[in-house]
């Protein structure tokens, strides 16, 4: 498979993620709730598909392979590391605005590249650490546009609490991608995604206990928005992160899932006419150029 098109799938799960925020926003529904009903979903769409390639490649070593309980412990992991960017980030709204808490789980790339380099000894070539650099650039750039150059609310015991739920949130999902680099290969794309996500269900139906919310598990409207989210940003979008994780270098997808942020906020101005602030455009544009120069810079396995 050729470097554009794997390229062009990913562009193409990039746009299936970025229907969450508006689906989510459709819903009105307990984000919790919402999130454990999503990737309960996802996970029965891919175990089933898991089951139907065994039937029909039942000589297939990859989709026979034994889960090891090291595997197996990864596999909950990165399940868990999905729910906690699901969980940390919603939770950090209750403390930051939105736009604070998004420049802060923008620095997931970061993460991943900083964490690949000191656990897996991953090398980056000059190309991708511009990249990372344009990252961080865009970041604080929309961070600090976020504060009202006010840095006295980092200071705020409540404020500071929902920087770090939000900084949380994006390690959750480095090393959610992360995981995925290092077995999907092993396992096959919906076996090792409905896992995953199965973990990830179980993660949050305990929040969902500690958090006595169970009951609103029985609004039927629930589960028609849970649905549409396992469909689009599920199936068809981070199960897309997933695959690209085993053809593309971590860091690259990585950079590549800043267009979520970027395509939303073109979405928001044009279907709810949310204007962007100057400093706004300024450090999404610096966002886009590092997806740009990234997928730029190296070629992928064949």
């Amino acid at each position: 498979m050729t470097r554009g098109i794997v390229r062009l799938i990913l562009f193409f799960g990039v746009i299936m993620v970025t229907t969450s925020s508006f689906i989510i926003r459709f819903a009105n529904q307990d984000s919790y709730a919402l999130a454990f009903v999503r990737v309960l979903i996802t996970s029965i769409y891919s175990l089933c598909l898991a089951l139907i390639i065994s039937k029909s490649k039942s000589s297939d070593s990859i989709v026979k392979e034994k889960l090891t309980v090291k595997d197996a412990g990864l596999i909950f992991l990165a399940g868990a590391s999905l729910a906690s960017h699901f969980a940390w980030w919603f939770s950090s709204l209750d403390y930051i605005p939105i736009s604070t808490s998004l420049s802060l789980t923008n620095t997931a790339p970061v993460w991943l590249a900083l964490i690949s380099f000191f656990l897996l000894k991953t090398k980056m070539n000059y190309r991708q650490v511009g990249a990372i650099l344009l990252v961080v650039l865009g970041t604080i750039i929309l961070f600090i546009e976020a504060i009202g150059f006010d840095f006295s609310v980092i200071l705020i015991e409540n404020t500071s609490f929902g920087l770090i739920l939000a900084l949380s949130s994006a390690i959750g999902f480095a090393i959610y991608l992360l995981i995925a680099k290092l077995l999907l290969s092993k396992y096959g794309l919906w076996r090792y995604f409905g896992l995953v996500n199965l973990s990830s269900a179980i993660t949050l139906i305990f929040w969902l206990l500690v958090q006595n919310k169970i009951s609103v598990l029985l609004n039927i409207d629930l589960w028609f928005w849970g649905a549409l989210l396992a469909l689009f940003p599920g199936i068809l979008g981070h199960a897309v992160y997933n695959w690209s994780m085993s053809k593309l270098h971590q860091v690259d997808v990585a950079i590549a899932t800043l267009g979520e942020p970027i395509l939303g906020t073109i979405l928001a101005w044009i279907i709810f006419t949310e204007v962007l602030s100057p400093l706004q455009s300024i450090g999404l544009s610096f966002l886009l150029l590092a997806i740009i120069i990234s997928f730029w810079s190296r070629r992928i396995k064949k």
